[in-house]
């Protein structure tokens, strides 16, 4: 039989005091710190804010425009560059037509007079190529399109006001065809009695009638046709293999 070894109280101690050094050695570790972004990581955020800092005039005015905020705009204006500030300034005539702001727009026209009626006018500066009157009538601004084409008919252009007013955009059309796809009846009438034509299309071959026929807006549809003379055959003919009933009736109304 194998003999048990003795075990002493010196022994005893001996084991109790290595166990609690173990012990002592054993600390509680802080907590992990996070892990910093990579180097990729930093250029890139680093990228994003000196992008964000360094917003060019440009934004402000066309933020300023929509808001028709006049006093901060014409500072903004002002402050840029005179390389530039043609392309500011019609940037604001265009913006702040499309967001309806008559008193901005009129402030605009007496500070640049002189250089109105060709930045109203300009296409070079939207790649689009819309004016403000383009934008105007597809807004359904009915006071601005009204105040801009007062001032195109009291300033002195090279242009005639029915070639200003049946100016084409990028895709062909006109300022009223703008007006028709929104339905605005009253800026249809005011660019009528501009004397727009009605017959010219679009890049789509489709005329002012046929969009508002087709967007429904049969009120305008019938300004449209009680200002075309002739050709009411055609339009009974499309507008019945389009489906628009109220419209076919309109017209044999009209040829009764």
């Amino acid at each position: 039989s194998i003999a048990k070894p003795k075990i002493n109280n010196e022994m005893k101690k001996e084991t109790i005091t290595k166990i609690e050094k173990k012990k002592e050695a054993v600390k509680p570790q802080p907590p992990k710190q996070p892990v910093p972004p990579s180097r990729s990581t930093k250029c890139i955020r680093e990228k994003i804010n000196a992008t964000r800092r360094r917003q060019p005039k440009r934004a402000g005015i066309v933020h300023l425009s929509l808001q028709g905020e006049t006093k901060k705009l014409l500072k903004v204006i002002e402050s840029t560059p005179k390389g530039v500030r043609y392309l500011a300034i019609a940037q604001a005539f265009y913006f702040s037509c499309a967001g309806g702001h008559e008193d901005t727009l009129k402030n605009l026209l007496s500070r640049y007079g002189s250089s109105s009626s060709s930045v109203l006018l300009d296409k070079s500066t939207r790649k689009d190529g819309k004016t403000c009157l383009h934008v105007a009538a597809g807004r359904g601004h009915v006071s601005v399109l009204l105040k801009i084409l007062d001032f195109v008919k009291s300033s002195s252009t090279s242009k005639s006001t029915t070639e200003i007013v049946n100016a084409r955009d990028k895709f062909g059309a006109t300022a009223l065809h703008w007006a028709c796809s929104v339905g605005s009846m009253h800026c249809v009438k005011l660019l009528l009695e501009s004397n727009s034509n009605v017959t010219i299309r679009d890049k789509k071959g489709r005329s002012a009638l046929e969009i508002a026929c087709s967007r429904s807006h049969f009120d305008v549809a019938q300004i449209l046709i009680s200002r075309i003379q002739g050709g009411h055959a055609t339009l009974i003919c499309w507008a019945s293999s389009s489906g628009h009933t109220e419209i076919v009736s309109k017209c044999l109304k009209r040829d009764e």
